[in-house]
């Protein structure tokens, strides 16, 4: 698990993979083969995210930090380095924790 800060905001990040792909395999999706997700701590309140999954969704992975942040309590800024569904292999995201109060990001394009 990583922590963003003192704040566990990223932590339940991880645990989402097992019931996402649990709940797709139920359902006998084609691209059901569990995605990769993995961080990378890159400052005291940064973390570069990792997407990758043949499912492609990109979206559900940006809902989830938005999710996991509104419920912290947290501000944090998102940038989308690259994106799957612009051709790239992963969607590299970094998330950088701003405050405790409000949720706020930048424009994804």
């Amino acid at each position: 698990m990583t922590q963003l800060g003192s704040v566990t905001a990223l932590a339940p990040a991880g645990a989402t993979k097992p019931t996402t792909h649990a709940e797709m395999s139920q359902r006998g999706d084609v691209a059901s083969k569990p995605p990769t997700i993995t961080t990378r701590r890159t400052g005291d309140v940064e973390v570069t995210l990792a997407y990758s999954s043949a499912a492609r969704l990109c979206a559900m992975g940006k809902g989830i930090i938005r999710g996991i942040a509104k419920h912290f309590r947290e501000t944090v800024t998102m940038h989308e380095q690259s994106c799957m569904l612009l051709g790239a292999p992963a969607c590299i995201l970094i998330v950088r924790r701003r405050g405790t109060t409000t949720t706020h990001f930048k424009a994804i394009k």
